[in-house]
């Protein structure tokens, strides 16, 4: 890590540190978020990786793969979901390229090309579903009103609720208080977000009228449980006050982004994260030795880890998709204040890990684990107390790192690799596109596909940058891969085939 890359890390560490002291400044917090703006700017820049260079044979795997199905989605962007009336929509051509040019270029066989392919169709076809689900709703409960009491039951009727359909997707408006535009993809994100509906995310396909998804299903052409998917795909909740903001921010779902990749869907797909966890989240039997006399406690801090390690790891995934969509619907790569919030790594991984932690404090634990165990509440109060010791320290520990070692700390780490992702996508958009194709549109699918196809990284939970990681392979492979593949299209264009060659004197 270069001193320059350290130096920016413990300014953003000690700025982040302030904000929380200034929780009742609005005008401190402004002035703060603006200086560590400027400070996000020097670490992204600092952590851009240098690209490889041109590239003699194909790229590694999980790269060619990633390129192939950004390659095979970009047909449907470009004309399969294209809206002529929508300013947002992609105006380039389609980029087609035929399996023996991919082959060459990316060295993948024809049938794994196929496979690829196919699944990109499939998905493709739920964003079509979508559009059919969204228009058949309008155009069978034009009354607002109506609408609303089937798809949320049991919620109190809201003042003069409003639905916006756009494209493939169905917006309830409702008047509730403003919400920071994170929300739409990061629903753990603290504020003012209680209304009488609830948060964005509070839309659930499972509880809507029994009646109305049996007429979906037979006027749409799906089955029950796909019914379920499409409305939680298509429908989510947001305010009245800041809905255009919101509206922008979502167009990495509604230009048929999110789906195609699968990065940002469904809706509630993390609503999980800041749900009520119950004894088996928590893993209880990996830290409990229920047969010793007394009751005896079994390394509680091994298992808190693997507890985090899923969450860190779809926290970092969900940073990634808010920074891919804010560069979507943006006009510059300018970074906005609100985008600082998002390098808070040390508050998001307290969120997530909060319902844990209130599992373990809470009252009811103590008999629960009691009758367990065929113990006394006596027993089991002590061994809940030890564990929620252990586990504040633990999570301290990767979140508030003392400042002389937060170099080399695993929150550093985290901060880093979601550091690399953002400057390396800033500087791809801002680099001059190649005459022979706009590299923009692929690059935004290239990643989704790279951060969906990307397994976990097994360490995670330690110090020390990974390779593998999303801004450090894209930074290396994408633009060399990206001209390989050009390189290709442009050889097969000027390549004549013998086949059709016609010999002299035939006619």
């Amino acid at each position: 890590m270069s001193e320059a890359t350290q130096a920016a890390l413990q300014r953003l560490y000690r700025g982040v540190g302030q904000l929380e002291l200034m929780a009742d400044d609005p005008m401190g917090r402004a002035v703060i978020h603006r200086k560590l703006s400027s400070i996000v700017d020097q670490l992204t820049t600092s952590l851009v990786p240098e690209p490889t260079g041109s590239l003699q044979t194909a790229p590694p795997r999980r790269i060619a793969v990633a390129m192939a199905m950004a390659v095979f989605s970009h047909p449907h962007l470009t004309r399969t979901f294209r809206d002529a009336g929508d300013p947002s929509a992609i105006k380039t051509e389609a980029l087609v390229a035929s399996n023996e040019v991919m082959e060459k270029a990316l060295g993948l066989s024809s049938w794994e090309l196929d496979d690829l392919r196919e699944e990109v169709d499939r998905r493709a076809g739920t964003m079509l579903k979508q559009t059919t689900l969204v228009r058949w709703l309008q155009s069978r409960y034009p009354e607002p009103d109506r609408i609303f009491k089937m798809m949320f039951p049991g919620v109190n009727q809201p003042h003069n609720p409003d639905l916006i359909g756009r494209g493939a997707h169905l917006y309830a408006v409702v008047d509730q208080p403003c919400v920071p535009t994170t929300a739409l993809y990061l629903p753990w994100v603290p504020g003012d977000r209680e209304s009488v509906v609830g948060p964005l995310d509070a839309f659930r396909g499972r509880y809507v009228d029994s009646g109305l998804k049996r007429a979906l299903s037979r006027g749409i052409g799906a089955s029950d449980t796909e019914i379920v998917d499409l409305l939680e795909r298509t429908i989510t909740l947001i305010p009245r006050e800041g809905m255009e903001g919101l509206l922008r921010h979502d167009l990495w779902r509604r230009r048929g982004f999110a789906t195609v990749t699968t990065v940002g869907q469904p809706y509630p797909k993390l609503s999980w994260l800041s749900r009520e966890v119950d004894a088996g989240d928590v893993r209880w039997q990996d830290w409990i030795r229920p047969d010793s006399q007394p009751l005896s406690l079994h390394e509680p801090v091994p298992a808190f880890d693997s507890i985090a390690q899923q969450r860190v790891h779809t926290v970092l995934e969900a940073l990634y998709t808010d920074l891919l969509a804010r560069l979507f619907a943006a006009e510059d790569t300018r970074r906005t204040l609100e985008e600082v919030s998002l390098y808070d790594l040390g508050g998001h991984v307290r969120t997530v890990l909060d319902p844990a932690l209130r599992w373990v404090r809470a009252k009811g634990s103590v008999t629960w684990l009691a009758r367990a165990t065929q113990r006394e509440p006596f027993e089991t109060e002590p061994l809940l107390a030890d564990v929620t010791r252990q586990w504040e320290k633990r999570l301290d520990h990767w979140t508030r790192p003392a400042p002389e070692s937060f170099d080399h700390s695993v929150l550093a780490k985290w901060v880093s690799t979601l550091g690399c992702f953002d400057g390396v996508l800033r500087s791809l958009l801002d680099r001059r596109p190649d005459p022979r194709w706009d590299h923009r549109s692929i690059l935004f699918l290239f990643a989704g596909h790279y951060i969906s196809e990307c397994p976990m990284d097994r360490t995670l939970m330690a110090h020390g940058m990974d390779p593998t990681s999303p801004g450090m392979a894209i930074g290396r492979w994408f633009w060399p891969t990206w001209v390989r593949l050009l390189n290709a299209i442009e050889d097969e264009a000027t390549t004549t085939n013998a086949e059709f060659v016609i010999p002299d004197g035939l006619f």
